[in-house]
């Protein structure tokens, strides 16, 4: 066995690194590993690079790691040119999942603190994080959903909402519309699945705010509740044989903002 200038222990992408740039520099180079090159940890790893710290302790390396990713692109486009082999380099980020029953919030929190750290971050639609990550599970659920074709008898079947699992459901529909939207079998449907409905005929006008900040509904029959829409106070009696009469018209709920009824 010759002699060498340098010995590397473990041909994972770092070992491999290593060895590669002294390699370069004109230096007998041996990469030695007890498995298949490449079939350790870097394999179990799946081969991501994130910036992104797993713990508090992680935080202050974050610069770091921002610096260190910026170049490897660069790095890449060497590697492969002088190889000539394409190396499946792809650069579209990575799905976080949380199934916690504080997930919501969970999820507010994970993207102030990235952003926060100059890393970018964004709530994805469920459909989308499916198209992205086909392999994802049944049990990702979409914040909220507009109603197919304002709620009508053929849409919304138990099948799509069995996938698609809202926790919100907005129907557009007119006051009275000759068509009966939503119809009342879609809404035992969107009941039955657990979700939420307003409806603009009978909420007005609704407001989404979804991102970062806790999603949340607000209806524009609440923003400009009328006074006869408040409950009227108990009857009381002023003087003997007179009760103050308390309203008969429909009542509707004080002005307030509502937050979407399960965590994401």
């Amino acid at each position: 066995m010759g002699s060498y200038d340098a010995v590397i222990v473990g041909g994972g992408i770092i070992g491999g690194t290593v060895a590669f740039r002294l390699a370069q520099e004109k230096l007998r180079v041996v990469l030695l590993d007890g498995q298949t090159p490449g079939r350790e940890a870097s394999w179990a790893a799946a081969g991501m690079l994130s910036p992104a710290p797993d713990s508090p302790e992680a935080i202050p390396l974050v610069p770091f790691g921002r610096a260190s990713l910026a170049l490897y692109p660069e790095f890449i486009a060497e590697l492969e040119e002088i190889t000539g082999r394409q190396t499946g380099y792809r650069r579209e980020g990575t799905i976080e999942v949380l199934f916690s029953s504080g997930a919501e919030r969970e999820l507010s929190t994970l993207i102030a603190l990235h952003r926060g750290l100059g890393l970018a971050a964004e709530p994805l639609p469920v459909d989308e994080a499916r198209r992205m990550e086909p392999a994802l599970g049944r049990e990702a659920r979409a914040a909220a959903l507009l109603v197919p074709h304002h709620g009508s008898r053929s849409s919304s079947s138990a099948q799509f909402l069995a996938a698609v699992r809202p926790r919100l459901a907005v129907a557009s529909a007119g006051y009275r519309n000759r068509f009966g939207h939503p119809a009342a079998q879609v809404q035992a449907r969107y009941a039955a699945a657990g979700a939420r409905l307003l409806r603009t005929d009978r909420d007005g006008a609704v407001t989404l705010r979804l991102g970062a900040a806790a999603a949340a509904a607000l209806t524009e029959r609440v923003r400009r509740a009328r006074y006869w829409h408040v409950p009227a106070p108990p009857a009381y009696t002023g003087r003997a044989g007179f009760s103050r009469p308390t309203s008969r018209r429909s009542t509707w709920p004080k002005a307030t903002t509502r937050s979407i009824g399960s965590p994401m």
